[in-house]
C-alpha cells in the first residue's frame, strides 16, 4: 500500500498528517506501531512547518510493505540538513533525536530536504 500526501506548511500540518496516518494505516497496525509511526511523522512534518518556507506544500510519503514495516518520507523545499550544518539551525536535531530513537532506520536524502524513516513491526 502506497500513500501520499500534500500538507499545507503551516500549525495545521502536523495534525493532519497524524490524522491522515490513523485514517489510512489504523486498521492495518498494531496500536503501539501505529502509535509510533503517528510520532515520527509528527516530529518529521513539525520540523519542515518550523525550517520550511512558509507557502511551500510538505509531501508525506508512506508504504505498508508487505512484511509490515512502513516506510515513510518527508520532504519540503527548506535548506533541511545543510541549515543545521551551517550552525543556522537547532531545533531540528532534538525532533530527529525522536526519529532516531523510534525507527528501525532514517536518513536524509541528497540534495533536498528529504526525511526517509522506517518502522518495523514489534517482535
Amino acid at each position: 500500500m502506497d500513500l501520499s500526501y500534500k500538507l499545507d506548511n503551516d500549525e495545521f500540518a502536523p495534525m493532519a498528517a497524524r490524522r491522515a496516518v490513523e485514517r489510512d494505516l489504523g486498521e492495518a497496525l498494531a496500536d503501539q506501531m501505529l502509535a509510533t509511526v503517528k510520532s515520527v511523522v509528527n516530529e518529521l512534518v513539525t520540523n519542515s512547518v518550523q525550517r520550511g518556507p512558509s507557502g511551500s506544500a510538505i509531501c508525506l510519503r508512506l508504504e505498508l510493505a508487505e512484511d509490515g514495516r512502513v516506510r515513510g518520507e518527508v520532504e519540503d523545499d527548506g535548506k533541511g540538513v545543510q541549515a543545521i550544518r551551517q550552525g543556522e539551525s537547532t531545533g531540528p536535531v532534538l525532533g530527529l533525536r525522536v526519529v532516531e530513537a523510534l525507527s528501525e532506520s532514517w536518513g536524509v536524502g541528497a540534495g533536498s530536504t528529504r526525511v526517509w524513516f522506517e518502522v518495523a513491526p514489534p517482535g
